[in-house]
């Protein structure tokens, strides 16, 4: 956190923010994230679900950076960083959406068990 607050004159109040927003986000997910995976995991099996989960998150940081590198270097990352601004936004939709019809099931499911 100390180097984002160093890097503010390079990057500026818009980019503090963006990254702020990143960094925040990351560690509000992470303890939900971690819960889910220790209880939905077999015990004999949660090390290594663990291990996994750690290598997936940081994969996409892996795979973009070479893109990331490029638009930045001709002056154009404004075009990646609107369009990972919308993928999250549509992921969100969607998980909200399937978060919405889950509990939908759940509910019915319940309701029709106690009526029988």
């Amino acid at each position: 956190m100390t180097a984002l607050l160093v890097a503010v004159p390079n990057i500026g109040y818009w980019g503090f923010g963006a990254f702020l927003v990143l960094y925040l986000g990351e560690y509000m997910i992470q303890p939900f994230m971690s819960e889910t995976l220790n209880s939905g995991a077999p015990e004999s099996q949660r090390a290594t679900v663990l291990s996994v989960a750690s290598f997936l998150h940081i994969l996409p940081y892996i795979a973009l950076a070479p893109l990331i590198g490029f638009l930045n270097s001709r002056g154009q990352l404004e075009y990646f960083l609107v369009g990972w601004a919308g993928l999250i936004c549509v992921a969100t939709l969607i998980y909200l959406k399937l978060k919405k019809r889950d509990n939908t099931i759940a509910l019915t499911d319940t309701t029709a068990g106690k009526l029988a």
